[in-house]
């Protein structure tokens, strides 16, 4: 038997099932063996056969039976004293040969490939099981299927970040004409139809081994991706699906926004309309709004006597107004703040502190020459003193500065006594004393 066929890639081990040689008789030499070929060491089954080659026929007298052949098909048996039956075909095995020595050779496996007669009973090949006679001779000329791995550059990757493939090749057969396509789908089971391919160029040495690198595929969104390649020329493979996983850019981070607000005026008289412009300033186009909130007292907390919210759009850089006219006397602060939009984070103003009047002076001196505000430790405030002639109603915002390194404590006496609470509203006709207190 002699045949030329392709191994499946990775195969190590091959099993040859060979006739014995028909043996010469008196009434008639007995027929040939079939033979068998499959990869491995277990048995054999009809998908896994890779050659199937029918023995020869029964002889005429004193012959043995003659080899397989590499069109799979039994010779026709010789004559003898009777005529001898034909040998196995790769589509149909011949029977068992006659117990009386004068027919030809018996069926093959599966079906497939003559089994041996001999002078004796002929009994069909059966797999693994080489019986009958005939010539046993086999060449076998395998090639085994060039070997292709690949490597991705990366498998999970940033949507908008390129990837590239690189195949592996081992076992290969030298050509001009080698090549290894890469296919790109926008799926993660290599299912057609390709999204891209690229045919590169591959030198093998002379072992058979060489490497190609596709050029870059860019998954454009987030989701499942893969590349698969495959060896055209003097030898062919196919790579596995290499799944590749992009996934979604992160946001970029927010830069600052900043809001800044001014007062008309910080010292209403009642009835008056104050008005407060915030100034917005954003990285990017704004798209939010500015937020306003008055509120009754000096802290930008507590009772709220009225709010507003305003759109700003368009550009970078906007203003925000709002007016509003106070219900009474005393001291009121309002608090701006911007909203933030997709791109550019909320902010919020500094705390605005405005003193309604009584709308007419108090003719009286109440106090010579104001209330002064005392200090205790390291500190300062601003203003000193407290008026001596004032408005019905009139507030002043009196501030705690500590000197650099100290702390301020708190106040002693008038409205903020016992807190911490800077600046304080203090109403001008507060009597003393006040004190300002901060670490020694």
């Amino acid at each position: 038997m002699q045949g030329t066929f392709n191994l499946p890639a990775g195969t190590t081990t091959l099993s040859v099932l060979v006739g014995g040689q028909g043996g010469a008789g008196g009434a008639g030499g007995g027929g040939g063996g079939g033979s068998f070929v499959w990869p491995g060491s277990g048995a054999a089954s009809n998908a896994t056969l890779l050659l199937a080659a029918g023995g020869g026929g029964g002889a005429s007298p004193f012959s043995a039976g003659q080899d397989a052949v590499t069109s799979q098909s039994g010779e026709a048996g010789g004559s003898g004293f009777a005529t001898a039956g034909p040998g196995g075909t790769a589509g149909a095995g011949g029977g068992g040969g006659g117990t009386d020595g004068l027919d030809g050779g018996g069926g093959g496996a599966f079906g497939r490939g003559g089994g041996g007669g001999s002078f004796n009973a002929g009994v069909n090949q059966t797999n693994l099981v080489g019986v009958g006679t005939g010539n046993g001779s086999v060449t076998i000329v395998a090639t085994v299927a060039a070997s292709i791995t690949t490597t991705l550059s990366a498998s999970t990757v940033t949507a908008g970040t390129p990837v590239t493939d690189t195949a592996s090749i081992s076992g290969g057969t030298p050509n001009a004409a080698d090549a290894v396509t890469f296919s790109w789908f926008t799926n993660g089971a290599c299912a057609a139809p390709a999204a891209a391919t690229q045919a590169v160029s591959v030198t093998l040495s002379a072992s058979g081994a060489g490497t190609a690198t596709s050029g870059p595929n860019t998954p454009a969104t987030a989701g499942a991706y893969a590349y698969q390649a495959a060896l055209s020329g003097s030898d062919t493979g196919m790579s596995p699906c290499e799944p590749v996983t992009a996934t979604a850019p992160a946001p970029a981070p927010m830069l600052p926004s900043s809001i800044t607000t001014a007062l008309s005026t910080s010292t209403p008289a009642l009835g008056a309309v104050v008005t407060d412009t915030a100034t917005v300033s954003g990285a990017e186009p704004l798209s939010g709004t500015v937020g306003f909130t008055l509120y009754s007292g000096a802290t930008c907390s507590g009772t709220v006597v009225g709010a507003a919210s305003m759109p700003v759009t368009g550009t970078t850089t906007a203003t925000a107004t709002w007016s509003v006219t106070p219900p009474q006397p005393g001291a009121y602060s309002i608090l701006a703040s911007y909203s933030g939009d997709a791109v550019n984070p909320a902010a919020t103003a500094a705390c605005q502190v405005f003193t309604v009047g009584s709308g007419g002076l108090s003719l009286a001196a109440l106090r010579s020459g104001g209330l002064s505000i005392g200090v205790s430790g390291c500190g300062t405030t601003t203003p000193r003193a407290l008026p001596g002639v004032f408005e019905f109603g009139a507030v002043s915002v009196v501030t705690a500065l500590p000197c650099a390194g100290h702390v301020f404590l708190g106040w002693t006496g008038g409205p903020c006594a016992g807190t911490t609470t800077n600046p304080c509203a203090i109403p001008d006709a507060t009597p003393g004393p006040i004190t300002a207190n901060f670490s020694p």
